[in-house]
């Protein structure tokens, strides 16, 4: 599956865990979930930057509103992105809720292992 989304304003909350996220305005056809995904940058001629995608509420900070935030695993410094268009490669796992932040991160971080592993080679 691919869709688009142009980047918007977010809580700033991936950022300060370590994790910065590009939120999109984007509302693909999918489950919640946490996804392997390739975003493209640029249009036609992007290359795919391997990435993870959480869609979904967001439990652990208290949000019931649906997100659809990418974290790429490498990001070029000083790209400026206004939009991004997004190959999904597979699901990683189902929104889950977190007793506080620091599991959250753990999972992130297992999610971002598992997602090298399974979908790109162990390639960032």
């Amino acid at each position: 599956m691919r869709f688009s989304g142009k980047v918007v304003k977010g809580m700033g909350l991936g950022k300060g865990l370590g994790f910065p996220t590009f939120n999109l305005d984007a509302r693909p056809q999918l489950e919640h979930g946490v996804y392997a995904v390739q975003a493209f940058v640029g249009g036609v001629f992007a290359c795919p930057h391997n990435a993870l995608m959480h869609y979904g509420p967001k439990p652990s900070v208290g949000r019931d509103d649906i997100f659809c935030e990418v974290y790429f695993l490498k990001f070029p410094e000083g790209l400026e992105v206004d939009a991004l268009e997004i190959e999904v490669l597979g699901k990683l796992r189902d929104v889950m809720k977190f007793d506080g932040l620091e599991a959250l991160v753990e999972q992130m971080k297992k999610d971002e292992e598992e997602a090298r592993e399974r979908y790109f080679g162990g390639e960032v």
